[in-house]
């Protein structure tokens, strides 16, 4: 018994150094301690070690255990944040060449005047960005509904939700390919006129929707991060694709420079659809991320710590059986 109450008392100390707590009163180590026989209120058939855990134990303890990687490596090891994430860039360089360039384009192409330009793409922005932005969520609600009917855990329904945003991401990215490309390559007014349309609801269906493919596909602990390497990844293609189109359109003209942009959804669509298919199995969703980084926490992976658990797990067996013993002896009696 004093053996098993050894183990014990080795297993609170060590749990105590790795999570970095204050030290735990004598009075809790007891009840560990005795726990071990069986007795959560802290008696016990046999004296009880008790353990104290020095000062300088608790200043020594690390916050992060050494051979854990930092939190942008760990969002970088994450496969359905890391191919979305890199979907965002190209789609973003689309967005910035276009908002920049498209007056220009209609205006050189066409031979429509700069204001006529301006207003035709203001009242597609503005209808795009009040009607197209709301559909994104509103779809991504009516198809969680009856799943979060069947399986209302909340790990299960981050999955899920990921998953579904994912695939929403990846639909919007294909139709503002499929519209916006034909659109500037086709020499008429009116289809450029009703493919920028298009291109840019797809596109605001998406916005929404990559904010929630960014918290759900990452461990809520990483959360804020994500987005900020998201948004600064997303800004990035936009901040660049101007002076690239601009340096291109002098060069090859404005037919060229303006397909190139729109080609460039194609990694878009490709990517978010390597995310997706990733979203879609459990061993690389949020909740796997969570468990596998907040290892540490649990100890699943501190040998002593398994040892100790093993030890407890005998030292209750062991007092059943006493009891049991002592049960019989005293019916006996």
């Amino acid at each position: 018994a004093h053996e098993h109450s050894h183990y014990a008392s080795r297993f609170a100390s060590r749990l105590h150094s790795q999570v970095g707590s204050k030290a735990p009163s004598s009075h809790a180590s007891r009840r560990i301690s005795a726990h071990a026989h069986g007795h959560p209120n802290g008696v016990g058939h046999h004296e009880v070690e008790d353990h104290h855990i020095s000062h300088d134990e608790i200043q020594t303890s690390p916050e992060r255990h050494p051979d854990e990687p930092s939190d942008l490596k760990k969002l970088l090891r994450l496969p359905t944040y890391f191919f979305f994430n890199i979907s965002c860039f190209p789609a973003f360089w689309t967005a910035g060449a276009f908002n920049y360039f498209a007056p220009n384009f209609m205006q050189e192409i066409f031979g429509i005047s700069s204001s006529n330009a301006n207003f035709i793409l203001a009242g597609e922005t503005i209808f795009s960005g009040i009607f197209a932005v709301m559909l994104g969520p509103y779809f991504l609600d009516r198809m969680l509904a009856e799943k979060i009917k069947t399986n209302p855990e909340e790990e299960y329904i981050r999955r899920i939700r990921c998953e579904y945003a994912m695939y929403l991401c990846f639909i919007a990215f294909l139709g503002s390919f499929a519209f916006g490309l034909p659109g500037v390559l086709i020499d008429n007014v009116w289809v450029f006129i009703a493919g920028s349309l298009m291109y840019l609801c797809f596109y605001n269906f998406s916005a929404a929707l990559q904010t929630v493919s960014t918290l759900n596909s990452v461990p809520q602990e990483l959360q804020n991060l994500a987005m900020g390497v998201n948004v600064t990844t997303a800004n990035l293609g936009m901040l660049i694709s101007p002076f690239v189109f601009g340096v291109m359109s002098d060069s090859l003209g404005y037919v060229f420079s303006m397909g190139f942009a729109f080609f460039a959804l194609l990694f878009s669509v490709f990517f978010s659809f390597l995310g997706y298919i990733c979203s879609r199995n459990p061993k690389m969703s949020a909740s796997a991320a969570i468990c596998a980084y907040l290892k540490r926490e649990s100890h699943e992976d501190d040998p002593l710590i398994q040892i100790d658990h093993a030890e407890i797990r005998k030292a209750h067996t062991f007092n059943r059986e006493n009891s049991s013993m002592k049960d019989i002896a005293k019916g006996a009696k």
